[in-house]
């Protein structure tokens, strides 16, 4: 949490389910979520129903053999809890930037803020949420969507095991819940960037991050990205086992990764677009400014060095160094970008959705060869 302004603003905390899980003690201080205990109450029982079951002789239920339903509560269950960790303090920066670095008006920052506190604490949306999360989970109880969900991998069985009904009733709603409540959260954080990008912000050229300062605002997609990552795995885990049960083969998946891709990329990035006036603006205001003042000092400077007479050595005079800094200020209002984020964290995202598919595609391609092009696209990635 931060204070601001005597008011506390959170992007996480909030809500029937926040005040819930702190009543459980399932809240560390740190404000994480303990997360291994939500794994066990997800995964354990169907682990123990299998066990059970297997002693009295009855064969496993197919569910328990499913590798989507491990990757869901083994892999994408914590990358969904700690990357909503991992969003509060870049989300809560942005705030303190916002405030410390008096870009707008607090008074209209404070309005957005208690916008984004009622929705964020909306008692009717998470209501909705467990609707929907609670009727995907019967969807595959009663074989609509598959035994696993929307993102199934094994077929329809009607065997009504401990663990079928486990995973029907409390698992997979539990799973849906939270990926439903986090994407809430970014929606919510969504309007309040629309709703900041309509006020107008002190951006300035100069800044060196060559976004006129205002390049904070991309600060939360870290966050998303591993969000994204959680996703990634759950769709990688269905498309394994369907891959060893031969009813899709590797190339058959490629349009629809290149879809997720796309809209990833768009759900995370398309709301930062919302502040490239201000930057195209800021940069044609400051180069037209700059350019004036560059052209005063350059005048200055040739009359009495160039022309003139000198009365000065040459050697450590401060001219020459404020002429460098002219030009190199100058040189950061050229290259601003127009957008607050640089273009190729856009490449690191969509590497970030490959990253769990790497097994799927070393079914047909061998590792020795996706390692090297995986490490020579992630560091091509990288900005300089």
């Amino acid at each position: 949490m931060v204070a601001v302004h005597g008011r506390v603003f959170s992007i996480n905390e909030g809500g029937p389910f926040d005040h819930l899980i702190r009543k459980l003690h399932l809240l560390r201080p740190s404000g994480m979520i303990r997360v291994w205990w939500i794994v066990v109450l997800a995964w354990v029982p169907l682990m123990l129903g299998a066990t059970l079951r297997t002693a009295f002789g009855v064969p496993l239920n197919p569910i328990v053999l499913d590798i989507s339903v491990h990757v869901r509560f083994l892999v994408a269950l914590p990358l969904l809890l700690w990357s909503s960790t991992l969003l509060e303090p870049q989300c809560r920066g942005v705030l303190r930037m916002l405030y410390e670095g008096q870009l707008a008006d607090p008074a209209a920052l404070d309005r957005i803020v208690e916008r984004g506190e009622r929705l964020r604490d909306s008692g009717w949306v998470e209501a909705a949420l467990v609707v929907i999360a609670v009727a995907v989970g019967q969807l595959g109880l009663w074989g609509v969507t598959g035994p696993t969900g929307l993102f199934h991998g094994i077929r329809e069985h009607q065997d009504w095991s401990f663990a079928r009904v486990w995973y029907g009733t409390v698992s997979l709603p539990l799973l849906q819940f939270l990926t439903l409540r986090w994407f809430w959260r970014w929606i919510v954080w969504t309007y309040m960037l629309e709703r900041f990008s309509r006020l107008p912000l002190a951006a300035t050229a100069m800044h060196p991050d060559r976004a006129a300062g205002l390049s904070f605002f991309a600060w939360p997609i870290g966050g998303y990205t591993w969000f994204v990552v959680a996703f990634a795995s759950v769709l990688a885990g269905a498309w394994g086992t369907q891959l060893l049960d031969h009813r899709v083969t590797v190339p058959s998946l490629a349009p629809t990764l290149v879809a997720f891709v796309v809209i990833a990329v768009v759900v995370g990035y398309a709301p930062l677009m919302l502040f490239c006036g201000h930057l195209y603006r800021a940069r044609r205001r400051d180069l037209a400014s700059h350019g004036l003042f560059s052209l005063d000092y350059m005048r200055l400077f040739e009359a009495k060095w160039i022309r003139g007479g000198r009365s000065e050595p040459v050697l450590g005079t401060a001219d020459i160094q404020s002429l460098a800094d002219i030009g190199n200020a100058y040189q950061v209002v050229l290259t601003t970008r127009v957008t607050v984020f640089h273009p190729m964290r856009i490449k690191n995202l969509a590497i970030a959705v490959v990253v769990p598919m790497l097994p799927l595609v070393a079914t047909v391609v061998p590792l020795n060869e996706i390692i090297p092009k995986l490490g020579s696209a992630l560091l091509g990635a990288l900005p300089m």
